[in-house]
């Protein structure tokens, strides 16, 4: 991210996704022939060897780093701000339905390939190897169309014929036993696979600010693979009670429902979005140390804005209100609440909650360009700037005094 310009970013995470998602796709198909070729315990050892470069590689690896202001984020608490993100994101929990609705249907595939290689067609593991090479080679078919695709289509688009495909390939399968019939199957299968995977993996980095990216990626991933590993243990049971045909079929038409419950899910953000660090905040009189000397894991802090807003604009001002609620949480932010005065409607006080002052000063630094405007844009329904204040719990005295 760091050595990519601004507007290079999407392409940049598209080539990264796809490559990712590439290797998935022929890895299974490499090791297959392997298996087949010089066996299991040689499949192994040279996957073994290929961790080995890796470790070099990142031995080797001098990551630039860049000045912080602020000390390093605690684990825990680093943790729970990112799923406080995804908590208050309905981009990304849109982007975690279609996952949720689309793996363990799909995880019917890889739960039962290798049942209907060895028992259905009597494969060897060299026949086994050609299939799953077949559906690395629709893959690689697919990494070269996947720019004319993303041309043509939006992503949203892309990943449903992406899904339709995949289920009709999964319909197939539970009839088809020639063995070039399956192969030719399967390598439809790897194209509609790879563009899955690649069009997830893009619409989650392009949701998300630089800042909590690989939180909330971790936490997509938990979904993918616990999505596989409870649909592979489902689909395992329903093919021993009632058989590897009706499991792929069910499967598939599990798939085509799946598309229509999640169809108002949009995995491409909005256009409008800017996720760029704004930065535009100024450090807290508090932090400046004039008058009083504050720590960093000094807390809780209760920060509180009073607006004073314009007669006619009270109802855009709620609605207004209600984005910075979820801006506010993103952030970090453990509570949030808005007040008004009875006796002047147009007084409103933000009151948000922060677990330590660094927390806090942590919430000026995750502020995007779309946070500044809309920042901006209720400051146009006031009457006047808003007041803020910053107050700060300070420790229970160790004994109380005298009477």
């Amino acid at each position: 991210g760091a050595l990519v310009k601004p507007g290079q970013l999407a392409p940049a995470i598209a080539l990264n996704g796809l490559s990712i998602n590439l290797a998935r796709t022929i890895g299974p198909a490499l090791g297959g022939l392997l298996v087949a070729s010089q066996g299991p315990a040689a499949a192994f050892a040279f996957n073994a060897l290929t961790f080995g470069g890796i470790l070099v590689v990142l031995a080797r690896w001098h990551r630039p780093v860049k000045p912080q202001a602020l000390p390093a984020e605690r684990w825990f608490a680093a943790v729970r701000v990112g799923l406080r993100y995804v908590r208050y994101s309905p981009a990304f929990r849109g982007l975690l339905r279609r996952a949720l609705a689309y793996f363990p249907w799909a995880a019917a595939l890889w739960a039962l390939l290798p049942l209907i290689a060895r028992r259905e067609m009597g494969l060897s593991a060299g026949g086994y190897g050609l299939v799953m090479g077949s559906m690395g080679l629709g893959a690689v078919l697919a990494a070269f169309m996947m720019p004319r695709l993303r041309r043509k289509f939006s992503l949203n688009k892309l990943l449903g014929l992406a899904t339709l495909v995949f289920a009709a390939v999964m319909a197939a399968l539970s009839s088809l036993r020639h063995p070039a019939l399956v192969c030719l199957v399967m390598a439809v299968a790897g194209g509609a696979w790879l563009t899955t995977m690649s069009g997830f993996g893009v619409a989650a980095q392009t949701l998300l600010p630089g800042w909590v990216r690989a939180r909330a990626l971790a936490v997509y991933l938990v979904v993918f693979f616990g999505c596989l590993a409870a649909g592979s243990a489902l689909w395992g049971v329903v093919a021993t009670r009632l058989g590897i045909q009706v499991s792929l079929g069910a499967a598939s038409a599990g798939l085509l429902i799946s598309l229509i419950l999640v169809r108002r899910d949009r995995l491409e953000g909005d256009p409008k979005i800017n996720l760029t660090p704004s930065r535009h905040y100024p450090v807290p009189e508090a932090a400046q140390g004039h008058d009083f000397e504050l720590d960093y894991d000094q807390g809780p802090v209760l920060v509180r804005v009073e607006y004073r807003v314009r007669q006619d604009a009270l109802e855009e001002f709620q609605a207004q209100m209600a984005a910075l609620r979820l801006q506010r949480l993103r952030g970090g932010a453990l509570e949030w609440a808005l007040f008004v005065e009875p006796t002047r409607p147009e007084v409103h006080w933000e009151l948000f909650l922060s677990g330590t002052w660094l927390e806090h000063l942590r919430q000026h630094e995750r502020l995007t360009v779309s946070d500044r405007e809309l920042i901006n844009h209720i400051r146009t329904l006031l009457e006047e700037p808003p007041d803020v204040r910053h107050l700060v719990a300070q420790p229970a005295p160790a004994r109380s005094p005298k009477p």
